[in-house]
């Protein structure tokens, strides 16, 4: 009885390693990333029979040349629970998407998990891309979640697009506007504009 029940523990536990390895050979795990004020909180859960010895923590530009901006040394993970780690990317690369994966010693590497960080870095905005041709975002300080509107204008003084947002983006659908050169201002909840810039829309 209990050579059985050995044997179903360790068939499950194989079980679950195995169904852990994604078909590139990397291990899935509850892996996120989010930013709050410049920095970068990253968030990964082992499932239970995933271990292995030290964590290193990389990071990427482009998604294929990592550089280790830390590590996490010891036995990780647990053949019978369930373990949480995190890591702060203190200086995450500004303005850019970064790419984080982590390489679980003996396990191999992670998935990788993207997000891109915005630093205004003195600027009262930041659009992103500029020009747009599809899709694109106005940044602006908004650390305290209110309501503010942005208007977007063409040289005539026609307002093309009034928008809503109580984060710190504006999404802009460039499908919407013909190509040209617009300014735009952004007016908080008393109406009084807080910012103002230019972007461009090319098909």
């Amino acid at each position: 009885m209990a050579r059985g029940f050995l044997y179903l523990l360790l068939l499950t536990l194989l079980t679950i390693s195995l169904a852990s390895i994604a078909q590139d050979g990397r291990i899935q795990l509850r892996f996120s990333a989010t930013e709050t004020n410049g920095k970068v909180f990253l968030d990964w859960t082992m499932n239970f029979g995933q271990t292995c010895n030290g964590i290193d923590i990389t990071r990427s530009s482009d998604s294929l040349n990592f550089t280790s901006i830390g590590s996490i040394l010891g036995i990780c993970g647990s053949p019978t629970d369930t373990v949480r780690f995190s890591f702060v990317d203190e200086s995450p690369l500004p303005n850019q998407t970064n790419h984080y994966r982590l390489s679980l010693g003996n396990l191999g590497p992670s998935q990788v998990v993207s997000i891109e960080v915005i630093n205004l870095e003195g600027s009262s905005t930041q659009v992103r891309p500029n020009p747009i041709t599809s899709i694109g975002q106005i940044f602006f300080s908004n650390e305290r979640r209110r309501p503010h509107t942005l208007e977007i204008v063409s040289y005539n003084g026609q307002v093309k697009e009034r928008l809503i947002s109580r984060e710190e983006f504006f999404r802009i659908d460039g499908a919407l506007l013909n190509q040209g050169v617009y300014v735009f201002r952004i007016l908080d909840e008393d109406s009084e504009v807080v910012s103002t810039g230019k972007l461009v829309v090319a098909k």
